[in-house]
């Protein structure tokens, strides 16, 4: 029975169920229908009660020194077949440890977002050090998108091209789908939906400023806020300076992201940085809601040319003036809200993730023998 570790720097809670949520649990209730032994390592704080009721093998470890709790960890089990990082920087030191205590083979999935417009100048030979040394550590990256996997490759030198892997992420249609026959409630207002970490770079505050531009030319309209964060009494305070207070709701943690969004009739991604993939945006299109997003990173990738109006990250005019051509124009809504849909059903769905994955996984078992014959 193979063996896997999955190392999760992920703080688990029923509150909030996302993307990812939804992956490890199909993923695990996979394994173990193949035959695959999975431990979950993830960080002690969380309510780990939803994923333990799913059958899941948890390993709690200390959040202060997780990467130092995991090396402890996986030098104990006397080899493991295959280890996998997720959320967890991969060319590093950590990589060379978890090979040497008897780890077969290390996958690392690469979610992370970019500070956009990056210039690695001095420290760009400490990265690219670091890339040499790990390089025969590290069997293989899933890159969630093209912009991700030519970042890995521009970053960390061509020759890691070989071993990287793209999958996108997917969404479970199941849970998000459209509102029956495409119908909204009736409403006077335009409902906008924003699910998001709240940081300064996923730029809600641009969102604000827009509405504050157009509020003459946009009497009604609601904002929802899905998610908490470190920056949300800055965006409380600023929606009260900015006067649109009346329009603006956070509802906090929700695991009914899908609920939400089959009430709304546009999903904003007014993000700042460069973001790896953007599942907000993919779970917007499955429920047939047209999106305004910020045209960087893998965000144009993920909505193609007819789902999205897209803007240029922090242009507040821009912004301001999508919203207004989707107020005005319900038949443009409708035909963005269809295309999303039909766009995540050819190449989005957590089918098409979980059948990625399970590839990749299953390639690099193929190849794992004992330690010490390599």
């Amino acid at each position: 029975m193979p063996s896997i570790a999955f190392l999760a720097l992920y703080p688990l809670s029923p509150n909030r169920i996302g993307g990812m949520d939804r992956f490890f649990w199909r993923l695990d209730r996979y394994a173990r229908q193949s035959g695959w032994r999975i431990t979950w390592l993830f960080p002690e704080g969380g309510d780990h009660n939803h994923y333990l009721e799913r059958g899941f093998d948890i390993v709690s470890l200390p959040a202060e020194g997780f990467l130092d709790a995991a090396t402890a960890y996986l030098a104990g089990r006397n080899g493991l077949d295959l280890l996998v990082s997720v959320f967890v920087e991969y060319a590093t030191r950590y990589a060379v440890k978890w090979r040497r205590s008897g780890v077969r083979r290390y996958l690392a999935l690469d979610h992370m977002s970019r500070r956009a417009g990056r210039k690695i100048k001095s420290g760009r030979w400490k990265e690219a050090t670091r890339s040499l040394v790990t390089y025969p550590f590290i069997d293989g990256v899933v890159a969630i998108s093209s912009f991700v996997r030519q970042d890995i490759v521009r970053r960390l030198g061509r020759r890691w091209n070989a071993n990287v892997f793209t999958v996108p992420n997917g969404v479970d249609v199941r849970v998000f789908y459209p509102a029956e026959n495409g119908a909204r409630e009736p409403s006077d207002f335009l409902h906008i939906a924003v699910i998001s970490h709240l940081i300064e770079e996923k730029g809600i505050q641009v969102l604000f400023q827009a509405l504050r531009a157009a509020r003459d030319r946009l009497p009604k309209t609601r904002v929802s806020i899905a998610g908490v964060g470190p920056y949300e009494q800055t965006l409380r305070r600023m929606v009260a300076e900015l006067g649109v207070g009346d329009t603006v709701t956070f509802l906090g943690n929700t695991s009914r992201q899908a609920d939400l969004l089959r009430t709304a009739d546009v999903s904003v991604v007014p993000s700042l940085w460069a973001e790896a993939f953007s599942f907000s945006a993919l779970e917007s299109m499955a429920c047939g809601v047209p999106v305004i997003a910020s045209r960087i990173g893998g965000i144009p990738e993920v909505v193609g040319n007819d789902a999205a109006i897209l803007f240029a990250p922090g242009a507040v005019d821009e912004l301001a003036s999508a919203l207004l051509s989707v107020t005005k124009d319900p038949d443009l809504r409708k035909r963005m809200g269809e295309a999303g849909v039909r766009r995540v059903n050819e190449a989005y769905t957590l089918d098409q993730m979980l059948g990625g994955y399970v590839s990749v996984i299953g390639h690099l078992l193929a190849e794992s023998v004992p330690n010490g014959t390599e």
